[in-house]
């Protein structure tokens, strides 16, 4: 396997911490050899987004949608996709949009396409939040330890259990096709064409270790079923280890959270973390330019009109292939 000098994946530091923290930028196993498809998809070319977390989280609706598609019509950067990230369902219930956010959720998918966007969804597959009704309904697919279910947001020790996810049992049979099943939901009967898949260094933390031998084969699988029957649809990879992705996926975003939306009120902490996170983006980014990668370039969504000028002609050039936007209108 290739060693990478962009650390393990996506989130991780180039050099490591003493502490090794969080825990999600350093793979709790050692890696084993993994089967890839023979067959590789050619490169797509690069895209364009709006992406509703960096000012919004997960306090997303479909007014708040509407609302920003519109007015990005009159943009100088107006993006091809409208990509509604964490927020717009369950962590598991991927066929079932909030009712309470969404109420009319076809219909604003059919109003973004008459906008003439593309809809792009984020998705975290192997993770399960318990006020799902995948977690209520199916508690045999959620890996346990110790008899309690797993919890996999590895961050810092106390602040992880905060806000616990869980981790679908990607061994077992039936949920893996229950998960196939909402991808061919979302994009054969819901239109979807540009999917964020997240976390996906999670199955590297279950806590047997034959099982997490398997974590990459896993993830290879869903990538490949993605790209063998949905060619058109454009993949971008998070957390998620850069050989594991390599030519499975059409862009891999290669640092953090640009910045945090949960501490945009505290503007001081705010702004330092915006920096520090745009730092470790732009250092891997001129590794990145060095290396012939098999995979395209994410720098992240642009969170205010001066980077955005900078990356935008970053991505005309060629040298990115996601331009994203970060910020309401």
């Amino acid at each position: 396997m290739q060693d990478l000098p962009l650390g393990w994946q996506s989130w991780s530091p180039i050099q490591k911490d003493i502490f090794r923290l969080p825990y999600w930028d350093y793979c709790p196993i050692q890696v084993p050899k993994f089967t890839k498809p023979s067959s590789i998809s050619t490169k797509k070319p690069g895209i364009s987004l709006w992406c509703s977390w960096h000012s919004n989280g997960t306090n997303i609706n479909e007014g708040l949608i509407l609302s920003q598609a519109h007015k990005f019509k009159n943009h100088k950067y107006v993006p091809e996709h409208i990509l509604l990230d964490d927020g717009w369902c369950h962590l598991g219930d991927w066929g079932k949009p909030s009712s309470n956010k969404f109420p009319h959720w076809l219909d604003m998918l059919k109003e973004l396409n008459n906008l003439d966007y593309k809809t792009g969804l984020w998705i975290s597959p192997f993770m399960v939040d318990k006020k799902s009704a995948l977690f209520q309904t199916h508690p045999d697919w959620i890996v346990k330890r110790d008899g309690k279910p797993l919890n996999v947001f590895a961050s810092y020790p106390f602040f992880k259990d905060l806000t616990p996810k869980y981790l679908l049992d990607f061994t077992n049979p039936q949920a893996v096709e229950y998960l196939y099943h909402c991808f061919d939901n979302i994009i054969s009967n819901w239109g979807v064409s540009l999917l964020k898949i997240d976390h996906l260094y999670a199955p590297y933390f279950a806590v047997d270790p034959k099982m997490a031998t398997r974590a990459s084969q896993a993830i290879v699988d869903l990538f490949g079923y993605l790209k063998t029957k949905y060619p058109y649809v454009y993949t971008i990879a998070c957390g998620c280890p850069f050989d594991v992705a390599s030519g499975l996926v059409d862009a891999v975003r290669i640092s953090k959270d640009i910045n945090s939306p949960q501490l945009k009120t505290l503007y001081p902490l705010h702004y330092l973390l915006y920096l520090k996170r745009k730092r470790l983006l732009e250092s891997k980014l001129k590794i990145s330019s060095t290396l012939n990668l098999p995979f395209g370039i994410d720098p992240d969504a642009v969170i205010n009109e001066k980077d955005a000028e900078n990356y935008h002609n970053l991505w005309k050039s060629g040298k990115i292939d996601v331009f994203g936007l970060g910020y309401n209108l």
